[in-house]
């Protein structure tokens, strides 16, 4: 007679334990390497913006480092080095000198403003037309502007005190970035590999994830190039078009204006209004009444709004982002991070995006379909047992 093995007392409970410690133990590992990960985003948050950049720079000057340093004799860190100090100088000269013309040329206007309402001599007509119209005594209007030029001399030394606190951040962040970009230019491959190593994506979703930054990338370049010419283009047509109807003298400057306009565009919240805004009141100054209202509102209703269509246009025809996503994600990338923001909202929505349709591929393929209740009924009958349709085989 066959006997029946027994398993000691608590057996089955400890394999079943033992079988589950993987399962938790990858759970508590999960938890704490997401707790560190917020950690650590606390820790660079302040310096990811720089970092980010960076990143962006390695990926759209590597062909033409990589055709630098063949031109080096193969030295990858002249060539990285060449190309990070080329472009913040490019950054950091015109930057500077336009901060110390804007200042001086603030200070300078205030100055002869003061000297202006302390001469009894200066603007006595104009001080008397105007405390006539508003009904207020002319020494009381001359006292009330000086003291206006006073404050405002205050407020211009507030904000050039903000601005160089401002400038100090801002020229840590650029420190970093020539540093981080410096690095990802002349150890770029060796980071690719080493971040292939530790993501716990696959290796095909991790290279589809930095195709799609890269397309972006280079797609939100490509609508701001586009956009500053559709500005500048339009602009001139305006400027053309007023010079043969109006003969107003402005051929000459026609080419000077253009370039302005299109250096300008770079500049969210700025942009070609630096010039078309002064020439309309020039015009409306020298009594080109119907030129200057032309101007104006050409320059409100669509210089300042082409570059919103061309960027939605060209987001939606090289990364393949709806229009609208685009509109949302370069309008609110400027509220949030300002300048800067223009260019990564659409890299961070293209990013994001990738991201969930790769959640969405790893989810449908862990679904598997539920097997039917005629299969299941089947699986539980045993070899002999006839059923409705006959003996099983």
């Amino acid at each position: 007679m066959r006997t029946r093995a027994t398993l000691p007392t608590g057996f089955g409970r400890r394999s079943s334990r033992r079988r589950l410690r993987p399962r938790g133990s990858l759970v508590v590992l999960a938890g704490v390497c997401i707790a560190f990960a917020i950690l650590f985003f606390q820790v660079v948050r302040p310096l990811a913006l720089p970092l980010f950049l960076a990143a962006v720079l390695a990926l759209l000057a590597f062909p033409f480092h990589q055709w630098l340093t063949a031109r080096c004799g193969g030295r990858v860190g002249v060539s990285a080095l060449v190309i990070v100090a080329v472009l913040v100088l490019m950054v950091l000269a015109p930057t500077t000198l336009g901060f110390v013309v804007a200042y001086r040329r603030s200070l300078d206007a205030v100055a002869r403003l003061d000297r202006a309402v302390q001469t009894p001599d200066r603007f006595d007509d104009v001080l008397t037309r105007a405390a006539r119209l508003s009904g207020l005594d002319p020494d009381d209007l001359r006292t009330r502007a000086a003291v206006a030029i006073r404050d405002g001399e205050q407020l211009l030394f507030r904000k050039a005190v903000q601005a160089v606190g401002g400038a100090a951040a801002a020229g840590i962040g650029l420190v970093l970035f020539a540093v981080a970009g410096f690095y990802f230019l002349r150890d770029g491959p060796s980071i690719v590999q080493a971040w292939e190593d530790l993501t716990p994506l696959s290796l095909d979703h991790d290279r589809n994830v930095r195709r799609q930054f890269a397309v972006i990338c280079r797609a939100v370049v490509l609508s701001t190039i586009l956009a500053a010419l559709a500005q500048a283009v339009t602009l001139g047509i305006t400027l053309g078009l007023l010079e043969l109807v109006f003969g107003l003298g402005l051929m000459r400057w026609l080419v000077l204006l253009f370039v302005l306009s299109f250096a300008l565009s770079m500049v969210p919240m700025v942009g070609p209004s630096l010039v078309w805004l002064p020439v309309s009141v020039w015009m409306l100054y020298e009594g080109h009444v119907a030129a200057g209202l032309t101007l104006l509102a050409t320059g409100i209703v669509v210089v300042s709004n082409v570059d919103n269509l061309v960027r939605m246009k060209v987001l939606h025809g090289s990364a393949g982002m709806h229009p609208l996503l685009a509109l949302v994600s370069v309008l609110g990338g400027l509220h949030e991070m300002g300048v800067l923001g223009v260019f990564v909202g659409p890299v961070v929505a293209g990013v994001f995006l990738t991201l969930l349709r790769i959640l969405k591929e790893q989810l449908e393929s862990h679904q598997a379909p539920l097997p039917s209740s005629r299969t299941v009924a089947r699986a539980f009958v045993p070899t002999g047992i006839t059923t409705d349709r006959g003996p099983a085989s």
